[in-house]
């Protein structure tokens, strides 16, 4: 286990001080770790309103994956931060650079991973290969550039991408999926052709 903790930190400081924050590299690196993720949460509006994905299980399958990636984010990220309470890089280990300001809090696993890749993982069972790409690829970014910029270390966000594999594994298969388009989906489909939100 120690050896493992010790090539996060060892690939963590490589990566991090690759880079000068101030350079534009730098730059661009700590834009793609902090705002790149808003793009693709435009990405997914866009998604909504697109012809090909106007039939209720087409939206089903939207809401069903955007559920599933919330859940692994703002709840099974945040029990096992609390539970496993993993200092971010930039707190505990000598020679880390922030790149730009970040809260202290948890770093095990990585909520942007998670959700990411939770995301991706959805759309490809859904076998929405197009958006499935564009996440699996966003997230790799968003992870990449949040390790670089000291956020995270490199196993937090392995630990994030496990996270959502099972997320995604519980939520879109069975009584599970039955449960989350019954209660969620088809719920607020019919709230959004009530504000003509959906056709």
């Amino acid at each position: 286990m120690d050896s493992l903790l010790n090539l996060d930190q060892r690939v963590l400081l490589t990566l991090n001080q690759s880079v000068d924050p101030a350079s534009p590299v730098g730059q661009l690196v700590g834009f793609i770790a902090v705002w790149v993720i808003y793009v693709l949460m435009a990405i997914l509006v866009v998604a909504w309103f697109m012809s090909a994905l106007r039939t209720q299980a087409q939206r089903l399958m939207l809401i069903r994956t955007v559920v599933n990636a919330g859940i692994g984010w703002l709840v099974v990220t945040k029990a096992l931060g609390a539970l496993i309470h993993r200092a971010r890089p930039f707190e505990g280990v000598s020679g880390v650079r922030e790149f730009l300001f970040h809260r202290q809090d948890y770093s095990f696993p990585s909520d942007h991973a998670t959700f990411l890749f939770a995301l991706a993982f959805g759309f490809f069972i859904a076998k929405n290969r197009p958006l499935g790409w564009i996440f699996f690829v966003g997230a790799l970014l968003v992870s990449f550039a949040r390790v670089v910029s000291g956020f995270h270390y490199p196993g937090d966000i392995v630990g994030g991408a496990l996270v959502a594999g099972l997320v995604v594994g519980v939520g879109h298969f069975g009584r599970v999926r039955e449960l989350l388009d019954r209660y969620v989906g088809v719920p607020l489909i019919k709230l959004a052709t009530l504000l003509r939100l959906a056709a």
